[in-house]
């Protein structure tokens, strides 16, 4: 570290020249409340307000966009799932119908999931 000296001596030096400095300070502040000049902020309270309105109306703007956003692909899916259900009530039969085709007994499902049945082989004499 090069901002430390480096003989003992120099270092008690250091030491408490820095304690004496701290001890100062702290009677400074204990008789004034005040450590001394106060340091000015790093924006002031105009920049800070336009900041503010600016980070504020860019949260909201965005928020309603997802809204709108979320509310639209959700209508597209809402929509579609109701056109589907317009088609399995009236062109397919209904949904018992349906249901009867894919489990019933010669069912989709039944024919997947069993292995086909051995068809006759006739010789040929």
């Amino acid at each position: 570290m090069a901002l430390l000296p480096e003989t003992p001596a120099e270092l008690e030096q250091w030491c408490r020249s820095s304690f004496y400095r701290k001890e100062k300070r702290l009677q400074q502040f204990y008789a004034t409340g005040s450590f001394g000049q106060e340091v000015p902020p790093p924006v002031s309270q105009t920049e800070m307000e336009k900041l503010w309105r600016t980070s504020l109306l860019f949260w909201f703007a965005s928020s309603v966009f997802s809204v709108l956003s979320l509310a639209l692909v959700v209508g597209w899916f809402g929509a579609g799932a109701a056109a589907l259900l317009w088609f399995l009530l009236t062109k397919a039969g209904g949904v018992d119908m349906i249901e009867l085709k894919l489990h019933g007994q010669n069912g989709l499902y039944r024919n997947l999931l069993s292995p086909p049945e051995p068809k006759e082989v006739r010789k040929v004499k």
